[in-house]
């Protein structure tokens, strides 16, 4: 029992240096590089509006319409890394404003339901959930051939409650356990045990897949 809780506590340790190194690369990339993209887009937007030349002022919107593309892909890549909105705006609004870049990003449609009046949550509990979330989305993305993705956040009295679920073609989790490609699996779980929250995940071909999430709410 002693060395499960020793391995518990270096597991978390682990995860929140990770996190903070994270952190760190995006603000770098938001408040650097993004920056500085964004300053080339105003300036070629300025270009742009004052050449006469046709082939210049094509060249120019060009030129300005990769660097938008690529300052969007900037801040999908920065999302990924680490969300910097997550402390500001709590783990629902956070989790929207990614959901927007998402769905630019694989076409797949979002619903998002809130039942019960949110908690604030600590921010090692919140970037656990975010990172679950995220994982659970992008596989979504990769594996499901899914148009809609549903998610429902229900706070209730001790515990937060979250259900991620689509309608795609889903798959034999008996299968997947006996291939042994459930790492991605086992990483989830494992991360939401840490803050003694459970997570179950339920699927069958051609019949979608469902995750439920549930974490203690300490008061």
């Amino acid at each position: 029992m002693e060395s499960h809780a020793v391995s518990k506590r270096v597991t978390s340790y682990i995860i929140q240096a990770q996190e903070e190194e994270n952190k760190r690369i995006a603000n770098e990339l938001h408040d650097g590089i993004a920056q500085t993209l964004f300053s080339i887009f105003t300036g070629l937007q300025i270009i742009e509006s004052g050449v006469e030349q046709k082939e210049i002022k094509k060249f120019t919107r060009e030129l300005r319409q990769q660097t938008e593309r690529t300052i969007e892909e900037l801040r999908w890549l920065s999302t990924e890394i680490y969300p910097l909105s997550l402390k500001k705006l709590g783990l629902v609004s956070a989790l929207k404003s990614y959901l927007k870049i998402y769905t630019s990003t694989f076409g797949i449609m979002t619903q998002v339901e809130t039942v019960g009046e949110e908690l604030s949550l600590s921010e090692e509990v919140n970037i656990t959930l975010f990172r679950v979330l995220q994982e659970t989305l992008n596989n979504t993305a990769r594996y499901a051939d899914a148009s809609q993705v549903r998610l429902a956040f229900r706070w209730e009295s001790d515990r937060l409650h979250i259900s991620i679920e689509d309608e795609g073609i889903g798959f034999d989790l008996e299968e997947v356990f006996a291939s042994g490609n459930h790492l991605g699996l086992d990483s989830m779980k494992q991360r939401v045990e840490l803050f003694s929250g459970t997570f179950h995940i339920y699927s069958e071909k051609e019949k979608g897949c469902r995750t439920d999430i549930y974490v203690p709410l300490v008061k």
